[in-house]
């Protein structure tokens, strides 16, 4: 049981860091793209 709660855990862990990851990435294309617009 407690095998199973860590290994649920991990994966929990693992998803909400690959989703950090993908919306820091989005923000950072998303200023890049609006720094871009406003220096043109």
């Amino acid at each position: 049981m407690k095998l199973f709660l860590f290994h649920f855990l991990a994966i929990a862990l693992s998803n909400f860091a690959f989703c950090f990851l993908g919306l820091g990435l989005f923000l950072l294309l998303q200023t890049e793209v609006l720094v871009r617009i406003f220096t043109m």
